[in-house]
């Protein structure tokens, strides 16, 4: 979190294929769900994003046992991919009770801990997990958000700009001497 904070957080970019990172992603997070369905529509289109995979990925894992834990009476988890106006944005979505509103415009604050999200005590973290998941999306020259209607779940949505995937490869031309 320290790092995060005084901009010492080293990133490794590299193109990434957001399609194929959560679909493997849901596939770690269905070990981990038990009774419950992790859903993954991530569309056929490439969307390609300029990330540290790895980053990106605790990102997303946080989410998805964020929403494991604290809205235990979901059925399943959603994972979406959706693409537009050069954003890739990956929404997780549970079918919980939701984020009470009064916690919302705290939730990615460091430390922050709500009574409505940690019902049970001996699941609360540290309050760290939504703080350095926004700083590290922030890293990314992206932006987090959640939405929660009251009783209807909440689904965080991580947006990122999204690279163009190069259709074809042009080799160079030679040129006569």
């Amino acid at each position: 979190a320290s790092r995060l904070e005084t901009g010492k957080l080293h990133l490794d970019l590299a193109p990434v294929e957001l399609n194929a990172m959560l679909a493997s992603l849901a596939d770690v997070a269905q070990v981990l769900a038990e009774d419950k369905t992790i859903e993954v529509d991530a569309g056929d289109e490439p969307v390609m994003v300029n990330a540290d995979a790895a980053r990106l990925e605790q990102v997303v894992l946080n989410l998805v046992t964020n929403a494991l834990t604290h809205a235990p009476e979901s059925g399943h988890i959603d994972m979406r991919l959706r693409s537009d106006d050069g954003e890739a944005a990956i929404e997780i979505q549970d079918h919980g009770e939701g984020i009470p509103a009064a916690d919302l415009a705290t939730i990615f604050e460091r430390f922050a801990q709500h009574e409505g999200l940690d019902r049970d005590t001996a699941k609360r973290g540290l309050g760290l997990g939504l703080f350095i998941s926004q700083e590290i999306v922030k890293a990314h020259g992206g932006g987090i958000e959640v939405r929660s209607p009251d009783g209807e779940g909440a689904t965080f949505t991580i947006r990122l700009p999204r690279m163009e995937r190069p259709d074809t490869e042009t080799a160079p031309v030679a040129a006569d001497a």
